[in-house]
C-alpha cells in the first residue's frame, strides 16, 4: 500500500469498535465515533495498511485517492528523444 494511491476507509458495518486499529495507528489517523465505531481521518491516514492486516472482522478496507483515480495514464516517451 502507498498513500499517494489510497487511504484506508472503515466499513462500519464490520467494525465493532474494538479499538485495535486506534492503537496500531501510527499517523493517529483513527478516531473513534460517538457510536462506538473507528473513523479513518483521511487527511492524516499515511496508507501504511496496519489497520487493514490487523482487524480480525475486516472493517478496514481501502480507499483510493481522488489523486489517484485522476490520475492521467503516463505518455510513452517521443521516439526522437526530445523529452516532450
Amino acid at each position: 500500500m502507498n498513500f499517494t494511491t489510497g487511504r484506508a476507509l472503515i466499513d462500519p458495518t464490520r467494525c465493532i469498535g474494538c479499538g485495535e486499529c486506534i492503537e496500531a495507528c501510527t499517523m493517529k489517523a483513527i478516531r473513534r465515533l460517538p457510536d462506538g465505531h473507528s473513523f479513518v481521518e483521511p487527511l492524516w491516514c499515511a496508507g501504511c495498511g496496519s489497520c487493514i492486516q490487523l482487524c480480525a472482522r475486516h472493517a478496514p478496507g481501502w480507499a483510493p485517492t481522488e489523486a489517484a483515480r485522476s490520475r492521467p495514464a503516463p505518455r510513452p516517451a517521443p521516439a526522437c528523444g526530445c523529452g516532450r
